[in-house]
């Protein structure tokens, strides 16, 4: 039955699937602003909004929580030092996806996915 998912799959495997979460979030994270197929840009909000969302109270549950999803020390604490304090005042809508060009290759559409 297809009750509550909330990813696609994205023709990848569980592990696959959940590392390419993972590295998306870790750059998205670091550089802020990334391009990348639509598809992936509109299941990578599904795993980004929740991460600033613990990030707007700093407990030891939200850090062990987003440390669980990133993996990365650095990236925690640019999310709960900087991003954090930033979306203080808004509740959700943390990311922009912008549809971009149509990539060459595959004609696939490829979108920009920034924060705001």
């Amino acid at each position: 039955m297809k009750h509550s998912l909330s990813l696609k799959k994205l023709n990848r495997k569980t592990s696959h699937r959940l590392s390419l979460f993972k590295n998306l979030t870790h750059s998205l994270i670091t550089r802020e602003r990334i391009y990348i197929c639509f598809v992936k840009a509109k299941s990578l909000r599904k795993v980004i909004e929740p991460i600033i969302t613990h990030s707007k109270k700093k407990t030891v549950a939200n850090i062990r929580t987003v440390m669980e999803q990133l993996n990365n020390e650095s990236c925690v604490r640019k999310v709960f030092n900087i991003l954090g304090p930033r979306y203080l005042q808004t509740k959700g809508g943390y990311i922009h996806i912008i549809k971009s060009h149509i990539r060459k290759g595959d004609k696939a559409v490829v979108s920009m996915v920034e924060l705001i």
